[in-house]
């Protein structure tokens, strides 16, 4: 048996990082797949925000999927049946690949102006936001592709019955959480959907 992989996926800045460490720490059996880990080591994407011409790292192709999604099929057939893998990132349910290992998705919704706090707090050396980047695109190209995603995801149950076709695993399932709760309720509730025990 293969084991359960969890697809965390939320707009930046929701406390996605902060509720998979926690994950972590908490359950012994649990191991993180961070998409921030496979961005390109350069821009491979940019978009114009008033007037600026910025690197765009809210493209799904800014990421290195390949390299994601082969470290996510060599645990899918290596790891432990009682493991839990938990990927964590805005963008997972652009690819293919990954839809068709997930088990559960848990999409984490949250307050755009809590999540533009946060991220004004932040410090990108590199490339630091241009203004307007979080307004005019972060925030609405992260979450265009999420609530796409659900509709898809949803949509695509009514199809298998006739179809047989899939965007996602079959009998995966498809929650949407809100993230701005206490970070303990959060973690409950989290590792109640995914099935650990607290």
């Amino acid at each position: 048996m293969a084991p359960l992989i969890v697809g965390i996926q939320g707009p930046t800045c929701c406390g996605k990082s902060t509720l998979v460490k926690g994950l972590s720490a908490k359950h012994t059996n649990v191991e993180i797949l961070a998409q921030d880990s496979y961005y390109h080591p350069e821009p491979t994407k940019f978009v114009h925000v008033r007037g600026h011409h910025t690197p765009d790292f809210d493209h799904p192709d800014s990421v290195n999927y390949d390299e994601l999604v082969q470290d996510l099929q060599y645990k899918h057939q290596n790891m432990p049946s009682d493991m839990v893998l938990v990927l964590e990132g805005t963008m997972l349910s652009s690819r293919k690949e990954v839809r068709e290992l997930v088990d559960v998705w848990i999409f984490l919704n949250s307050d755009k102006d809590l999540c533009a706090s946060r991220r004004a707090q932040r410090s990108y050396e590199l490339y630091p936001d241009v203004h307007g980047y979080f307004d005019d695109h972060a925030w609405p190209a992260v979450m265009q592709l999420t609530w796409h995603s659900i509709k898809e995801f949803l949509l695509t149950r009514e199809c298998d019955r006739q179809t047989g076709k899939s965007h996602l695993k079959a009998n995966a399932k498809v929650y949407l959480t809100c993230a701005d709760v206490a970070k303990e309720q959060l973690l409950t509730q989290v590792s109640g959907l995914i099935g650990l025990s607290n």
